[in-house]
């Protein structure tokens, strides 16, 4: 995948590194690091963990733990900043591996509202604006190892050269390589997915209404028109809400499950909000503007018909949600 948002961010740094390091004698003071690489520190973090807080956390330590030191002898702050938050990652990473084995159900990534960082640091620069990935990009990125990550994303991402990812990932420049062929290989088409974009807002939006609207109204035909064949519904409550513990396969068992009387019932109470989410559009539910739900839709490559239905209903994986990030739906 050639990401020319990245690239661009990559060679045009020099700017940024003058500033930062615009006295060799007197090392940069924490606010004004923090200003220039934080919303990159966090895209990084961010993308290796799947986790707004974790990624939160990470960077909000690395920056402290940075405050006084000098930065002299390093000729690219953004390349250090990159391989200092991806080795903290790997760390928590490896021992996440441990808690998701306990964990209950299946797992995904933290939804990310494009608000929520526009809030916390102002505007994406056109740089990591450009580098926004797909929720179901960060989905497929989990059946990857915490290597086999770092390498596809480092890489692929972010676009840095094989010498900066092999001191990362303590490995040789060969093995990486050989490391990103094997993801490639074993993803196939989905290696090459590109950055999401949404060519007409406007028909995503009706068709999430129309979703929406197909689970108030309990519409079975509705919902066979919606969806592929090979559908496939994916909940994560994480053994704090009640969802699916097993991916749900197939048309049939996901317009059977989304239609019940007795399956998330509370969608059909609970206000809704469509909101723009990791670069595209999901539809937040929420009880007296609390986040208790999010549905975010992957469609086909036509972009005309539901092929994956991702549902989070974990509250600890919304407490970043806001009700103002979002439009109101009327279903």
């Amino acid at each position: 995948m050639t990401n020319t948002g990245a690239s661009a961010g990559l060679h045009s740094n020099m700017n940024e590194d003058q500033r930062v390091m615009q006295s060799q004698e007197n090392p940069p003071d924490l606010e004004q690091l923090y200003l220039t690489y934080r919303p990159y520190a966090f895209s990084v973090a961010y993308r290796m963990l799947g986790s707004v807080t974790d990624a939160e956390d990470i960077v909000q330590d690395w920056f402290t733990e940075m405050h006084g030191r000098s930065l002299s002898g390093i000729h690219n702050v953004k390349a250090y900043v990159a391989k200092s938050i991806t080795n903290r990652c790997l760390n928590l990473m490896q021992s996440a591996s441990r808690r998701r084995e306990t964990y209950v159900g299946e797992w995904l990534p933290e939804p990310l509202p494009d608000a929520y960082v526009a809030q916390v640091d102002g505007p994406y620069e056109a740089a990591e604006q450009a580098d926004t990935l797909s929720y179901a990009y960060l989905v497929m990125l989990e059946r990857l190892t915490a290597t086999e990550r770092t390498v596809f994303l480092l890489r692929e991402v972010f676009e840095y050269d094989y010498g900066l990812i092999a001191e990362v990932v303590g490995k040789s420049e060969a093995s990486c390589r050989k490391i990103l062929s094997r993801v490639k290989q074993n993803l196939g088409s989905k290696a090459s997915l590109p950055p999401i974009t949404i060519a007409s807002p406007d028909s995503r939006a009706a068709l999430m209404s129309r979703f929406a609207a197909a689970i108030q109204h309990y519409d079975i035909g509705e919902m066979v028109s919606l969806l592929t064949q090979d559908a496939v519904l994916v909940s994560d409550g994480g053994g704090r809400a009640r969802a699916a513990i097993n991916p749900i396969i197939s048309r049939e068992r996901v317009v059977a499950l989304l239609t019940s009387q007795r399956a998330f019932k509370k969608l059909r109470i609970w206000d809704i909000r469509l909101m723009e989410m990791n670069g595209g559009l999901s539809l937040v539910y929420l009880e007296e503007n609390t986040a208790r739900a999010v549905i975010t839709l992957e469609l086909s490559p036509e972009d005309n018909l539901i092929q994956q239905v991702l549902i989070v209903v974990n509250p600890d994986k919304l407490g970043h949600i806001r009700a103002e990030m979002g439009k109101e739906l009327t279903v």
